[in-house]
């Protein structure tokens, strides 16, 4: 009574239960998976389904940091209104005569100070922004210096990608890319040095093998089925003897 029947087997292998920072996600697969392959395949989508949620994460905090961009230029434009300066201060719980009065005070203390003074507290004010100025300068040629080996380090990437996808035959498409970019994160995490031709390798190993075992399971008219004519048809010329003229 309680034996799982051959679809239901199926069916189960279909789908599987990944976690993602701790919540449940079910995930349909559009091909048959054979059991051997299910945490494998289980341990490729939980990274491949974080590293998606990371980038909608990154891509969310950029959009809020440019919306308040946005409000901190608009509050400056503000501030140039002498009206809105009167609404701003009131808003924060600042008299606006009492404002302008620190301001006046101020300013009569500045009478005050000897131009000797003066000259001091200016010096000192333009020395201050100009290592504040350095500081950013240095900060922003850091920054640049980043990019570009961030630039460089993603076309490499795509280049040993490429060459490996080819190399050994392998599909040029959006799984099999987000497959050898797992392998690879995995290894990296580790403290493995290791290269997306020698990914590429392990790769086409596990497909070959799982391959070979799906393909044990099949029959003859199955496999005629699944195969187009021209395959088939170039399986035989292969397979026949060559004749001897």
């Amino acid at each position: 009574a309680g034996e799982i029947t051959t679809e239901e087997a199926i069916e189960a292998i279909n789908r599987l239960t990944i976690k993602v920072d701790g919540e449940e996600i079910e995930k349909e697969l559009p091909f048959d998976l054979p059991p051997e392959a299910e945490e494998w395949m289980r341990k490729e989508l939980q990274l491949a389904a974080a590293s998606n949620k990371r980038m909608q994460e990154a891509a969310e905090l950029k959009k809020t940091q440019t919306q308040r961009e946005g409000e901190l230029e608009n509050f400056i434009n503000q501030l140039k209104d002498p009206n809105e300066l009167d609404a701003i201060l009131k808003h924060f719980g600042h008299d606006p005569a009492k404002f302008a009065e620190d301001i006046l005070n101020k300013e009569v203390e500045n009478m005050k100070k000897t131009p000797e003074q003066l000259e001091l507290e200016k010096l000192r004010a333009e020395i201050s922004q100009r290592k504040d100025a350095e500081e950013k300068a240095k900060q922003s040629a850091e920054e640049t210096k980043q990019r570009a080996l961030e630039d460089k380090y993603a076309q490499d990437f795509n280049r040993d990608l490429s060459a490996a996808l080819s190399k050994y035959e392998l599909p040029d498409n959006p799984q099999m890319v987000r497959e050898m970019s797992s392998l690879m994160r995995v290894a990296l995490k580790q403290g493995i040095d290791v290269s997306f031709d020698e990914v590429g390798q392990i790769v086409k190993t596990q497909n070959d093998a799982n391959i070979r075992e799906v393909l044990k399971g099949l029959s003859a008219d199955k496999l005629m089925e699944i195969l187009k004519d021209n395959q088939i048809n170039d399986i035989i010329l292969k397979k026949a003897p060559k004749v001897k003229r």
